[in-house]
């Protein structure tokens, strides 16, 4: 596994898997307007958190005609929960 993490790596699975409906891939613009909603930042977290989730496989990449959507995995979306409450519980990362 490579190393490499942001902060917004758990934001961005949880908007990725709120959004995952009927195992349709997800653009990219539903994630930005979760992360506005919620408040977690703007399109530049967005797109870090989004870079680090896809090296660390928890978003697959998935082709979609000339753009790229985005599907969370299964893995990623525990490990990212579990990251999440870590993260809260020990105030490493706000």
């Amino acid at each position: 596994m490579p190393q490499a993490f942001s902060k917004y790596v758990p934001h961005v699975v949880e908007c990725m898997a709120s959004s995952y409906v009927d195992y349709n891939p997800i653009p990219l613009i539903k994630v930005r307007s979760c992360f506005i909603a919620h408040g977690w930042g703007g399109v530049s977290e967005v797109y870090s958190g989004l870079k680090y989730a896809v090296k660390l496989g928890y978003i697959e990449e998935v082709p979609y005609g000339r753009l790229t959507r985005y599907r969370p995995t299964l893995t990623g979306v525990v490990k990212a929960a579990i990251m999440d409450a870590v993260m809260a519980v020990l105030g490493i990362i706000d």
